[in-house]
C-alpha cells in the first residue's frame, strides 16, 4: 500500500475516483479542503482522507480495510504533513462509529451530537490547557477590586467575527458590558473571512479598551465557523445549520463558560438571516438543557440599525466590494474607520472588488 496525492480540482481522473470512494462510504465531497490524499493497493483507491490546514476531513475506507493497517497507514500519514506544517494540534471531525479508530490514534473527544458528529483532538496541550491560559489571561487582565454598585457581579460572554467591526457589534457589547460586572468578548479565530483574524482581534480590542470590564480574546480552534464545519457527511436534508449550533453551543457550555464562570450569552436578534435565527433559538435549547454543566441564559437584543435597517458586517463587505466606501464608513466605529482607510485596508478592499 502506498500513500498519493490526489488532484481532483485539477485531475479528471483523481475526481472520479475521490468521488466514488467517497459515495461508497455515505459521503460528499468537500469544497474547504486543501490538500487530498490516497491509498493505494496497486492502482485501486482503498482509502482516502483529506485536510484543511490541521483538520482531517473526508476520510473514506474500503470496507475491508477498515479498523486496520490501512486506516492507520492513511491517518498516520496526514498527521505527519500536519506536523510538518509546523501545526502541534490535529483534529477530526467524524461520524460516532468511526470515533473509537480515531481514538486508537489518540484523539481525544471533545463533543459530540448524537450519533451524528464528534468533534475530536490531538493534541499535547489540547481543549484542557487552552482553558487554563485562557483563564489566568482573564485574571490578570482584571485590575478592579470590587463590583461595581450599579452591576450585578455576573459574567457574561459574546462570540462574533467582527468581519468586519461594526457599529452592530459596538452596541451589542456596550449594552452587555453595562449589564455585568465582567463582559468576556471571543472573536473567532478562523482566518477565512476578508478580514485577517489578527486584524479583528485587534480592532476589537482597541474598540473597547476604554471599558475596563471587557475582556477580549481568541476563540482558538475550539469554537465552530462554517468553513471547518463537516456538511459532507451529513445527510442532504439534514438541517445542518442546527447540528452545527448544536456543537457549537455544547462546547461553549461545556467548556468555556465554567472556566470563565460566565452565566449568559448575548446576541444581537438576526432579522434578515433565518440560518442566524436558528443558531440562536438552538443556543437557547442548549443552554438550559438537562447537562452535569450550569445552565446559561441567552440574551437576545434588538439589533443597531442605520436608517431602518439592520447594521450587518455582510453589508460593509457589499459597500466595499461595489467601491462605496463613505457608505460603508457610516456603518463602522472609528478604529475600523481608520482601519479601511490604511494600507492594510485598502488592499482588503481591493480583493473584495476583484471577486
Amino acid at each position: 500500500m502506498e500513500i498519493r496525492r490526489l488532484w481532483p480540482d485539477k485531475i479528471s481522473r483523481d475526481r472520479q475516483a475521490w468521488i466514488k470512494r467517497l459515495a461508497q462510504a455515505g459521503l460528499r465531497p468537500e469544497k474547504n479542503v486543501d490538500q487530498v490524499y490516497g491509498l493505494y493497493e496497486g492502482e485501486d483507491l482503498i482509502a482516502t482522507g483529506s485536510l484543511f490546514h490541521n483538520i482531517i476531513k473526508c476520510v473514506a475506507v474500503r470496507e475491508d480495510y477498515q479498523g486496520g493497517p490501512g486506516f492507520n497507514k492513511l491517518i498516520g500519514e496526514l498527521l505527519q504533513m500536519i506536523m510538518h506544517k509546523g501545526e502541534l494540534k490535529a483534529y477530526v471531525y467524524t461520524k460516532a462509529q468511526a470515533a473509537p479508530a480515531f481514538a486508537h490514534l489518540g484523539f481525544r473527544e471533545i463533543s459530540r451530537v448524537q450519533d451524528r458528529l464528534v468533534f475530536m483532538e490531538r493534541a499535547m496541550k489540547g481543549i484542557t490547557d487552552f482553558l487554563k491560559d485562557l483563564k489566568t489571561q482573564a485574571q490578570l487582565a482584571d485590575k478592579r477590586t470590587s463590583p461595581s454598585s450599579d452591576r450585578p457581579e455576573s459574567v457574561a460572554a459574546i462570540v462574533l467575527n467582527a468581519n468586519p467591526l461594526t457599529l452592530g457589534h459596538m452596541a451589542l457589547i456596550d449594552q452587555a458590558r453595562q449589564a455585568c460586572w465582567t463582559l468576556h468578548v471571543f472573536v473567532v479565530a478562523e482566518d477565512r473571512s476578508a478580514f485577517p483574524a489578527a486584524d479583528r482581534l485587534a480592532l476589537v480590542k482597541e474598540a473597547v479598551a476604554a471599558w475596563p470590564q471587557v475582556q477580549v480574546h481568541s476563540t482558538g480552534p475550539y469554537l465552530v465557523s462554517s468553513a471547518t464545519f463537516p456538511s459532507y457527511f451529513l445527510p442532504e436534508d439534514e438541517d445542518i445549520t442546527r447540528i452545527q449550533a448544536r456543537l457549537d453551543a455544547q462546547i461553549f457550555r461545556r467548556y468555556f463558560a465554567p472556566s470563565l464562570g460566565i452565566t449568559s450569552r448575548w446576541v444581537g436578534e438576526e432579522p434578515l438571516s433565518p440560518s442566524t435565527q436558528i443558531y440562536n433559538q438552538v443556543m437557547a435549547e442548549v443552554f438550559q438543557e438537562e447537562a452535569p454543566y450550569p445552565p446559561l441564559k441567552l440574551e437576545v437584543i434588538p439589533r443597531a440599525e442605520q436608517d431602518g435597517q439592520p447594521i450587518s458586517a455582510s453589508q460593509v463587505r457589499q459597500y466595499l466590494a461595489q467601491g462605496e466606501l463613505d457608505q460603508a464608513l457610516v456603518l463602522v466605529p472609528p478604529v475600523t474607520q481608520k482601519y479601511l482607510q490604511s494600507p492594510q485596508g485598502q488592499t482588503i478592499i481591493r480583493k473584495l472588488q476583484s471577486v
